[in-house]
């Protein structure tokens, strides 16, 4: 359990930010946001610090008492979250995995009474054999520390949030399409029901007309808002991302304005047809700034100045601003299918959190 929460939040260190940050804001301690970044560091790290060593059987006592303390700590939290049930998310596995927060309760009350039947009293556990115990605890360590640098450094490589590739963007209410509605008329004969569509013909005479029932068809999509920066009112530019090729860089801490590398990516892309866009949260000076919220260019992408790539309204592929694309690479990607595209996406995001989870657990429990 330790192990998998502390790697999902050291997957996606930002993600884990924001969850702290609502923590203190529900703690009344938002004067620590600042903060906010180095505790879910130290959270994602100390939680796969006691998976570890809970699964390698190193320093037992003291992974005991911390183990103990650290679910007891949390008991408290979810329960105060359980009985205001503030709007947030309980974040135990980042976004991977969403719990409300009387499920959160219930899983910590769990875990915490495996806690006092394992290790209630606190006395000698013994001390592991040999070294390879300790071997596969510092291997173990070390390819987490790894984990959450390259995180820092480029993307995660398994995206969970609510813009990850393969989502279609939607545009703002006022600019959305209706939903086609379909009606079905349900009719009835010897008890058996079924249904039918204007356009079905009945078997013949003897069947009942019971009831009339009307759905719209379910579609898997996220909305982004952008807005033109205008010194009378803001103007919605949601169009933009629907049909096309979308190269989009997007600021969200501190200097808006664009390195000469964006720049001249958004400039090559834009010359080659496509749709060039810089999202910032403030107004920047360059002809490409559009405005967005705070959350939806994080949740867009990780990396503070990061490119994405969107085709004809899907969101197909992201980069950190460490590793940005050349436009050769760029416009090869936007002359293919996206479905092509998305699916090379996905191949590889699979294999590396799989590759991940296979080479830590045979380090702690083979060696």
């Amino acid at each position: 359990m330790f192990v998998f929460s502390g790697t999902f939040k050291l997957m996606d260190p930002v993600g884990t930010s924001l969850i702290v940050g609502e923590y203190l804001s529900f703690f009344h301690l938002s004067f620590l946001k600042w903060a906010a970044m180095p505790m879910a560091i130290v959270l994602a790290l100390s939680e796969t610090f006691l998976g570890i060593s809970l699964m390698s059987g190193v320093l037992r006592k003291f992974v005991a008492i911390a183990t103990f303390s650290l679910c007891g700590f949390f008991t408290v939290v979810t329960a105060l979250l359980a009985i205001y049930n503030p709007p947030m998310d309980c974040g135990c596995f980042g976004e991977v995995i969403s719990l409300t927060h009387l499920q959160s309760l219930m899983k910590n009350l769990v875990l915490l009474a495996f806690c006092c039947i394992a290790f209630i009293p606190f006395r000698d556990y013994g001390s592991p054999k040999g070294v390879s115990k300790w071997i596969s605890f510092s291997l173990g360590l070390l390819l987490s520390v790894a984990l959450l640098t390259c995180s820092l450094l480029a993307l995660p490589f398994r995206d969970y949030t609510s813009l990850r590739p393969g989502t279609r963007l939607t545009a703002s209410l006022e600019d959305s399409a209706p939903a086609e509605i379909q009606a079905v008329f349900i009719y009835g004969k010897d008890g058996v029901e079924k249904e039918f569509t204007l356009e079905d013909e009945l078997p013949d005479s003897t069947w009942t007309f019971l009831r009339s029932e009307t759905s719209a068809p379910r579609v898997e999509s996220v909305p982004l808002s952008i807005r033109v920066p205008s010194a009378e009112a803001d103007v919605y530019a949601d169009s933009l991302l629907a049909s096309g090729n979308v190269l989009i860089i997007s600021t969200w801490k501190g200097q808006e304005e664009l390195k000469p590398a964006a720049r001249a990516l958004l400039e090559d892309f834009s010359a080659a047809g496509g749709t060039s866009l810089h999202l910032c949260l403030t107004r920047a000076a360059d002809e490409f700034s559009y405005m967005c919220d705070r959350r939806s260019i994080l949740a867009l992408n990780r990396s503070n100045g990061g490119a994405t790539l969107i085709q004809d309204g899907v969101v197909i592929r992201k980069w950190s601003s460490l590793f940005l694309p050349s436009a050769d690479e760029l416009l090869a990607l936007a002359d293919n299918e996206a479905l092509g595209n998305l699916s090379d996406v996905e191949s590889r995001s699979n294999l590396l959190q799989q590759s991940y989870f296979y080479l830590l657990f045979c380090l702690l429990l083979f060696l």
